[in-house]
């Protein structure tokens, strides 16, 4: 406190704060009568910045584990003690979280398992009656997974059900795990989601406006959806949306259209709402100026094979490396004025700068990607930042690398620049031209038809003609 009076008197004033983002914003936990359990609660500032603060809790039941905390991301664990309880109680309360970028109040809700399995209409004595009660009332559902009791239901179900049943239901449970049992155990299909339009424009821009586009959910269950904004000039109103926040099988995705965010020229955006299975993409173009005919697609796909094209020359001496690094760049500024500057245009900068010898500029970039988390189609630019991780100095484990890109080659694999980066750090492949070959060819059989593939398979042949056998 006397730090912030200290920053007020000198003139240091934040007039816009970003939103605190919780990994959920409702603690809901089963406990069994008399028994203690840990949990976890992970929050970061929207935009990356640096908070402290302290947490209080207003039962003595749900203890922080810590009381003050300071960082841009805080994986914060509590415990749950449900000494003297009896089954079938519960207890709520609140988690007030003061924080130099606000207050912020997260409520809990625990109550101990009963002994026995029961519904509004009896006892439970099937999974398909089970299924039934989650179909009809999820909360009420959840209790009665989230208790030991529950392995009575799955017995004689066979060893596939019941090993479910332990992995799923290992503390602490979510309504996520419920949700991925009743999936895995093949008794409902999975939340799909669909959005109405494929995008939207904005010309003559001159106010800030809210907008609105509808997404449909199909199926019952629970959902829990991520909602974020890319490109600056759009702020979405609800970061976190759940089921209980649809009408029916509809919600609105709320935006707003900051107009001094926005140039006279296009601007791009979107909007991505995200589920544990599926990612909706809801493009924005905006401009404060008239409409003019440019297609975002087709320039970026057009700088690409620029790009492409240009590493290519170089790699065959046609061009230069100076020659080529000064096109892209000129690339890159096209791409982020049209809001275009994406994460794989991003490290095609920072091995440009290791090129050039300025590891530490290219280190400052990989570094707001440290705690990025990537999604399965994202297997290739996790690898993209590990490699470039070490080749910059940012991380120093050469063993641990190469671990993990194997783990990701695993994942994806027809994908070039991985197998790249293994031939580069893989002792065994490295030493061995035909070791190599064979990886390429392999890579090749998966539907892989990069000319950079081909180039590398001609110049590992030129290396030493016997591998032409």
């Amino acid at each position: 406190m006397k730090q912030k009076v200290e920053e007020l008197l000198s003139g240091k004033f934040d007039y816009e704060l970003p939103e605190m983002i919780f990994s959920e914003e409702r603690i809901t936990a089963g406990i069994r009568a008399g028994e203690t359990m840990k949990g976890t609660l992970v929050l970061r500032s929207g935009d990356g910045r640096i908070f402290r603060g302290f947490v209080t809790s207003s039962s003595r039941r749900l203890v922080p584990g810590i009381s003050r905390f300071q960082g841009s991301e805080i994986r914060f664990t509590y415990g749950i003690d449900a000494a003297g309880l009896l089954p079938g109680e519960h207890f709520e309360g609140t988690l007030t979280f003061t924080t130099s970028i606000g207050e912020y109040q997260v409520p809990f809700e625990v109550h101990t398992d009963s002994n026995e399995i029961r519904n509004s209409s009896g006892e439970l004595m099937s999974l398909e009656e089970f299924t039934q009660m989650a179909k009809n009332d999820f909360r009420e559902a959840f209790k009665v997974f989230n208790s030991e009791e529950f392995s009575r239901i799955t017995q004689g179900k066979g060893n596939r059900i019941e090993a479910l049943c332990r992995g799923f239901s290992m503390q602490p449970v979510t309504y996520q795990h419920l949700e991925e049992f009743l999936i895995s155990a093949g008794q409902k299909e999975k939340v799909t989601l669909s959005q109405d339009g494929q995008g939207e424009e904005f010309y003559l821009l001159t106010e800030s406006r809210s907008e609105s586009f509808t997404i449909h959910r199909s199926g019952w269950g629970h959902l829990r959806l991520e909602i974020t904004s890319v490109g600056g000039f759009a702020e979405v109103m609800r970061k976190v949306v759940t089921d209980e926040d649809f009408i029916g099988t509809r919600y609105d995705v709320e935006y707003l259209l900051h107009a001094d965010k926005v140039s006279k020229g296009r601007s791009y955006g979107q909007i991505i709402v995200q589920s544990p299975y599926q990612k909706l993409v809801f493009p924005i173009v905006a401009s404060s100026g008239p409409r003019s005919d440019v297609d975002l697609a087709a320039m970026e796909k057009k700088i690409r094979l620029s790009m492409e094209r240009g590493v290519l020359d170089y790699l065959c001496r046609k061009k230069t490396f100076s020659e080529m690094a000064e096109n892209a760049r000129k690339d890159f500024l096209q791409l982020e004025s049209s809001g275009s500057w994406f994460p794989e245009y991003q490290m095609f900068e920072v091995w440009l700068l290791t090129q050039e010898g300025k590891k530490d500029q290219g280190s400052a970039i990989l570094k707001n990607y440290l705690n990025k988390s990537y999604r399965k189609e994202e297997m290739t630019l996790a690898g993209t930042f590990l490699y470039l991780s070490l080749e910059t100095g940012l991380v120093n484990d050469r063993s641990q690398v190469l671990s993990r890109l194997q783990n990701l080659y695993m994942q994806q694999g027809d994908s070039f620049l991985l197998l790249y980066y293994l031939l580069k750090l893989d002792p065994e492949l490295e030493s061995s031209a035909s070791r190599s070959l064979a990886r390429m060819e392999e890579l090749y059989e998966r539907g892989c038809c990069s000319p950079f593939l081909y180039h590398m398979a001609w110049k590992t042949v030129c290396d030493d003609v016997n591998e032409l056998r």
